[in-house]
C-alpha cells in the first residue's frame, strides 16, 4: 500500500470491525470510570460516552449500508463526551479511546 492511498472498505468489513474496536473501548471506558479521582461530572459524561458507543454498535449491527448515517450521531455524541472529559484531564487511556473512536468515524467516509 502506498502511504497516501485511501483505504476504502466494504460495509460488511465495517460491520465486522466496528463491534470489536468498540467493545475494547467500552471496556477501556469502564476502567477509566473506576478511577477514584474522577469527579461526578466526569463520570456522568463518560457513562454517556459508553452508552452512546453501545447504541452505535447496536445500530451498525442491524443497519444496512445506506442507513449508516442514521447511526453516526451516536458515535459523534460519544466523541463529544470523551473530548469534554479529555479536555479536563491528562489521561493517556482517554486519549487512546478518543483516537480509536476517531479512527472508526474516519472510516465511515470510505465505506462502499
Amino acid at each position: 500500500m502506498v502511504e497516501n492511498e485511501i483505504q476504502f472498505l466494504s460495509w460488511k468489513e465495517f460491520q465486522q470491525m466496528t463491534p470489536s474496536i468498540l467493545a475494547l473501548e467500552i471496556t477501556r471506558l469502564a476502567g477509566i470510570l473506576a478511577e477514584p479521582d474522577r469527579s461526578v461530572e466526569e463520570r456522568n459524561t463518560l457513562v454517556r460516552a459508553r452508552f452512546e458507543l453501545r447504541q452505535f454498535a447496536k445500530c451498525v449491527a442491524r443497519a444496512r449500508r445506506e442507513e449508516v448515517s442514521a447511526c453516526a450521531h451516536h458515535l459523534s455524541s460519544a466523541l463529544l463526551a470523551t473530548a469534554l472529559v479529555l479536555d479536563e484531564s491528562d489521561s493517556p487511556e482517554l486519549s487512546y479511546v478518543m483516537d480509536r473512536l476517531t479512527y472508526v468515524q474516519d472510516r465511515m467516509g470510505y465505506i462502499y
